[in-house]
């Protein structure tokens, strides 16, 4: 029965550690240096063995539970899913990297292929095979993550080669995928729709209730509202982000402007026809980017007085890329005056803004001691908006560009900065984020969606509870804490939310923004256009106010 092969690990590892013996006899034998790379290299081999068992438990468990759930289509899922960190290992270089899953691969093919009848005990040999397995690596002195450790060392050699980057990030987001494995991994995934469906319904009358909260303790009327002077900045620095994306994005997405935008042909021309600004005085453009350098152009606003740095989202791969590493790394910034505060700030958004303040210090210097009395604006969507965010706050710290008054808008702002660095009055000083309704974005991160998950499993079997009972679950659950998630930063405000009725306001991020709220615009109200036409709104509507006083 195909059940065996699972005891074959066991086996393996027998004769791997008969193998180990055998060699510390011969580098006695040939010498002490040979010997050592020999152990060596042995127990490396081992610790693969051991992060394959590692992986193959909730593998197989997972595939059993898809199993009960009669969803066959799972176990193929599974398998690529499982087995993906070890074929990107090879795309880094690392080559017979996949080897190791084979061995997983065929645990997947057990569960697929036993029937209904002797499902549960074969689940337990199963189990108990990969922990006999498991303990013999153990003993032999094989220790876990020994795959990240190698992709480690071998994307460390690979400094200064063109796809280093990439290759940093691919091993960014393998960690990610190992972190969250233990997360994604359930006896019952289709029973995750019901936690799901479940959540949207308590996170709304969970909603409901801080609402009616706010009204009988009057904590709303404390939220301030953007004046017309920041809605006309906020219509006219999205203008310059959503330019970023290029024509055909803009196209695509509905994106029009009174300046006849059939005519749009060119980049440049998307800006001019988005911006006003003339074609000549786009200065830098790089519409293509490249890994942790996105799309981005420089233009001078003579008009406003502005020199423009706009940064564009999420919209090629290695864009996705610079999203997903979200691994938090340490910053220092500036917290008021000349106190240093130190915090953590999202390593792809790090990256990237490291890499474009070296290749923009120069032209943008250069713009404004051409332009004296120019002020210095930021801007981005998305992850633009994340990168803008961060590159402010290293600009910041320049003499001449503080001086200019620098200053990020970050539309769609997304997670950025620990609590500490994203409440600094030096942040608030040189950052604006804007979130539109539940934009999940701006609430993404590894931490909410840990607590999202945690809920969802929760709530799962909760079918004949009544609403309080699943209400106070929600409430009991634990959570990260907030010193360990990132935030939107600066001053954050919220528009078309139902939290606040619809209204615009000044919002406290880490109170706000701290849960992915489920709902069906969660992911639609993130586009550019959207953006673009709540704030249109806004202002048009702050504009008809004060020309009625």
């Amino acid at each position: 029965m195909k059940t065996h092969r699972v005891l074959e690990c066991c086996v393996v590892v027998t004769m791997a550690n008969a193998l180990l013996v055998k060699s510390e006899e011969e580098g006695r034998k040939e010498g002490e240096e040979e010997s050592a790379l020999t152990y060596e290299n042995l127990i490396s081999g081992l610790g693969l063995m051991r992060d394959t068992v590692t992986v193959a438990g909730p593998a197989a468990e997972t595939g059993f539970g898809i199993a009960r759930a009669s969803t066959q289509l799972g176990f193929t899922i599974g398998k690529y899913a499982m087995g993906a960190p070890f074929y990107a290992a090879e795309w880094l270089g690392f080559y017979g990297a996949s080897t190791p899953i084979k061995g997983l691969e065929s645990i997947i093919d057990v569960a697929e292929s036993i029937t209904q009848a002797s499902l549960y005990a074969s689940e337990e040999v199963t189990k108990a095979s990969l922990l006999a397995t498991d303990k013999v690596l153990e003993v032999s002195g094989a220790e876990r993550g020994e795959t990240i450790r190698l992709f480690e060392s071998h994307v460390e050699s690979q400094k200064g080669e063109d796809t280093y980057h990439s290759k940093e990030a691919l091993l960014c987001i393998a960690k990610l995928l190992g972190e969250l494995s233990q997360y994604l991994t359930v006896k019952h995934p289709m029973k995750l729709m019901s936690g799901a469906s479940a959540l949207a319904d308590i996170q709304y009358r969970h909603r409901e209730q801080r609402k009616s909260k706010r009204e009988e303790t009057g904590e709303h009327l404390e939220h301030v509202s953007p004046t017309l002077e920041l809605a006309r900045s906020w219509d006219l620095f999205m203008r310059y982000a959503a330019g970023a994306y290029g024509y055909q994005a803009l196209i695509f997405l509905g994106i029009k402007h009174e300046t006849a935008v059939h005519k749009v042909l060119t980049h440049k021309s998307a800006i001019t026809a988005l911006t006003g600004t003339p074609e000549e005085d786009v200065i830098v453009l790089e519409h293509d980017g490249e890994m942790y350098r996105p799309g981005h152009y420089v233009a001078i606003n003579h008009a406003h007085k502005h020199v423009v740095v706009s940064i564009r989202g999420t919209m090629r791969l290695q864009d996705v890329l610079v999203d997903l590493v979200c691994e938090q790394e340490e910053f220092t910034s500036i917290y008021d005056g000349d106190e240093v505060a130190n915090g953590k700030v999202h390593k792809g958004f790090l990256r990237s803004a490291q890499r474009l303040a070296n290749d923009l210090h120069e032209p943008v210097a250069l713009a404004l001691r051409a332009n004296p009395g120019y002020e210095l604006v930021l801007c981005g969507h998305s992850l633009g908006a994340g990168v803008a965010t961060v590159l402010s706050l290293l600009w910041a710290r320049v003499d001449e560009f503080r001086k200019r008054n620098i200053h990020a808008y970050a539309f769609a702002a997304p997670c950025t900065l620990c609590p500490e660095l994203a409440h600094a009055p030096f942040t608030k000083r040189h950052v604006t984020s804007v979130v539109v309704g539940d934009d999940v974005v701006a609430r993404l991160s590894l931490s909410s969606f840990r607590d999202m998950q945690r809920a969802m499993v929760a709530l799962a079997p909760m079918h004949s509870v009544s609403n309080e009972e699943k209400l106070q679950v929600f409430k009991d659950l634990p959570r990260d804490e907030v010193k360990d998630k990132l935030f939107s930063s600066g001053s954050v405000y919220l528009l078309d939310s139902h939290e606040f009725h619809g209204r615009a306001v000044e919002v406290d991020a880490v109170r706000t923004l701290h849960s992915i709220e489920l709902s069906s615009e969660m992911f639609s109200v993130h586009l550019p256009n959207q953006y673009m036409e709540s704030i249109s709104k806004l202002y048009n509507r702050l504009h008809r106010e004060e020309s009625n006083l």
